[in-house]
């Protein structure tokens, strides 16, 4: 049987098309899961502002619980990224992924922050290895023909997500209390867990075609247009030495105003606490469109460290505009804020998810991944706490102000990097 995949015409029998069929039901497995599981966890970020008014604490001392899950998950990161290849990784998620879910749940049982401070790093512990684990199942076992499918579909996770937290907890703060959350999403992201091993465990009936060729050229633009080359392993160590650094700083500038728009009204214009929140529904509404920008971006242009170098200077345009008005009218504050996060939103999914899979026939997509998670999650636990920190000691326009510092250094190391792989390409 002869068809057309992306513009390329393949030979192929019914077996590999059923492949193809299930590879879009794989890719829905994986979003489902991924999105389920962010949906849960961003409750405690939507609710932030509340939870410091009932468990009757600060916005450092819950921020606590925050940093504790980050430096679990991040830890639990890097050990996986030494098993890449030693471990089906499908099996180990279909393992923890049902007891990150129920712990989850257990969250909206707390009395205390303590309480979060033990059981969300547990929870941590179980969740840490999903990012990286659908990456790589999503870059091994899926027709290269789809693999850019897989990438514009999961990168709206983190804003469906968010949506999803924060408008469920705006609703659930109003009315019925804002432990609900934790048990309604907890349990969806339980439900997408065993989707997710029924999904995945079909995987097997395809094993004989997994290494057929003939589905994995269909993408020319994944493969052949590369931004450099990996050729030696001074090379190859370089570019995960430069990538840490890279992530961490790109991933604190998304982390350091994650979660405080909510505080921000009720700290400035005085707002209630569950219309703080659903005005805050905004931000994850405008960061659905970041990822879509950047990777749109990125397909046009395959120098994504350009298209770092240019979204970095707009963003820092946006957080010199949000330093010096934000007191001035809600309004105005509400657009920069969101806007911000957008954008940073975007970048992040550059430095996340498009190096993995423009250079995923260069290195292991998993260990990349769980690598760059890893460092993402020390900063998630670390610059939200530090922001939080900077707010109650100096106020808001000096903790947006370390923002602009960090923007400044990303975006002259950025320079300095477009200006090394370009000698390095010229080279060749």
């Amino acid at each position: 049987m002869t068809t057309s995949i992306n513009c390329v015409e393949l030979t192929i029998d019914k077996r590999h098309l059923e492949w193809i069929k299930y590879g879009k039901l794989l890719i829905f497995a994986c979003y489902f899961v991924y999105v389920a599981e962010l949906a849960a966890k961003f409750v405690f970020g939507a609710e932030i502002a509340t939870i410091i008014v009932e468990l009757k604490t600060d916005k450092v001392n819950a921020s606590f619980a925050n940093t504790y899950y980050f430096i679990v998950y991040g830890l639990v990161q890097v050990i996986l990224s030494f098993l890449m290849g030693k471990i089906d990784m499908r099996k180990y998620l279909v393992v923890t992924l049902p007891f990150a879910a129920i712990t989850m749940i257990c969250m909206g049982f707390a009395t205390n922050i303590e309480f979060m401070w033990i059981i969300f790093p547990i929870s941590g512990i179980f969740q840490a290895g999903l990012w990286s684990g659908i990456n790589l199942i999503l870059t091994k076992y899926l027709p290269a023909c789809l693999l850019n499918t897989a990438n514009r579909v999961i990168n709206t996770g983190v804003a469906v997500s968010s949506i999803i937290a924060y408008g469920m907890s705006a609703v659930c703060v109003s009315y019925v209390g804002w432990r609900m959350p934790f048990f309604i999403l907890g349990t969806v992201f339980l439900i997408s867990a065993v989707f997710f091993a029924f999904v995945v465990r079909k995987t097997q009936n395809y094993a004989d075609i997994l290494d057929d060729t003939t589905l994995f050229n269909g993408d020319k633009d994944i493969d052949n247009n590369s931004l450099f080359t990996l050729n030696t392993r001074k090379q190859t160590v370089a570019f995960y030495c430069i990538s840490i650094v890279m992530v961490f700083l790109i991933t604190s500038v998304y982390n350091s105003l994650c979660n405080w728009l909510p505080s921000l009204l009720i700290d400035v214009f005085s707002f209630r606490q569950d219309v703080s929140i659903y005005v805050s529904i905004l931000s994850p509404v405008v960061m659905l469109f970041g990822p879509m920008l950047t990777l749109w971006s990125c397909a046009r242009d395959k120098n994504f460290i350009r298209q770092c170098l240019i979204y970095s200077s707009i963003i820092l345009l946006i957080c010199i505009l949000l330093t010096f008005l934000y007191q001035t009218n809600v309004i105005l504050a509400v657009l920069l804020f969101v806007l911000y996060m957008g954008l940073a939103n975007g970048i992040r999914v550059i430095v996340l998810s498009v190096i993995t899979f423009q250079l995923h026939t260069q290195i292991n997509a998993g260990t990349y991944s769980a690598i760059s998670n890893a460092v993402a999650s020390v900063s998630s636990g670390v610059i939200p706490t530090f922001f939080g920190f900077l707010i109650d000691s100096y106020g808001w326009k000096n903790a947006f102000s370390f923002t602009i510092i960090l923007l400044g250094v990303i975006i002259v190391l950025l320079f300095v990097l477009m200006i090394l792989v370009n000698l390095m390409n010229n080279r060749k």
